[in-house]
């Protein structure tokens, strides 16, 4: 799917639309605000993960995973960005910070995979995370990512209370808390005001890789 095709279909699970027309300004200009509030909360939702000690604003060992540049919460810090949706990316972060390529999991190991093939295996991230997936095959295979012991994960959803896919959302992270078991973890379900947050994310101390700056992105 089309990256703009994924946000439609976030748009309409949530608010339960049953018809969009990617061509119509009136639809486009509604997306835009429902994206809006969704970046005002993707702003809380890592405030809560920097609280809790499992996301560092200044670290970049992380790397979020498959977001535009209409969904990326990462963009003000030192996170980098593995995504296959690049286009306007570079307007509104430093393109240093951009892979282009999806992240997939082969054995245990995350690997950069472009256009169909896989181009190499992705060193100097440690800490992989996203948030609000497309479908669960955007997670697949992250629970070995964490039980491999080498790296760690961070998932999570948001939105407003009332969506009509938050069940659907929230038991996408619970069906992961319990493909990893309770070892070396944090997940919580928080509700503040008309919103929800809920999150898994490996709770333990690796052994930081010594990176060199090499002017961008050494993967």
């Amino acid at each position: 799917m089309s990256y703009l095709d994924n946000l439609s279909k976030q748009y309409r699970d949530a608010t339960g639309v049953r018809t969009i027309d990617i061509n119509s300004k009136q639809f486009l200009k509604e997306l835009h605000s429902w994206t809006s509030e969704r970046q005002k909360m993707g702003k809380g939702y890592l405030e809560l993960l920097n609280r809790i000690g499992l996301y560092d604003f200044s670290s970049s060992y992380y790397a979020e995973i498959g977001k535009g540049c209409i969904d990326t919460i990462v963009g003000d810090y030192s996170t980098t960005i593995i995504t296959p949706y690049t286009d306007y990316m570079n307007q509104i972060v430093d393109e240093r910070k951009i892979v282009r390529g999806y992240m997939s999991v082969v054995s245990e190991v995350p690997v950069l995979v472009i256009d169909g093939v896989i181009e190499k295996t992705i060193s100097d991230i440690d800490t992989y995370m996203t948030h609000n997936p497309y479908s669960p095959l955007w997670i697949r295979d992250w629970d070995r990512l964490h039980t491999s012991g080498s790296f760690d994960i961070i998932v999570g959803a948001y939105g407003k209370i009332s969506d009509r896919d938050r069940n659907q959302k929230t038991k996408m992270i619970r069906d992961l808390v319990e493909s990893i078991g309770t070892l070396d973890i944090k997940e919580d379900y928080i509700e503040y005001g008309e919103y929800y947050y809920t999150f898994v994310g490996s709770d333990r101390m690796l052994l930081k890789k010594e990176k060199i700056d090499l002017g961008g992105r050494g993967l």
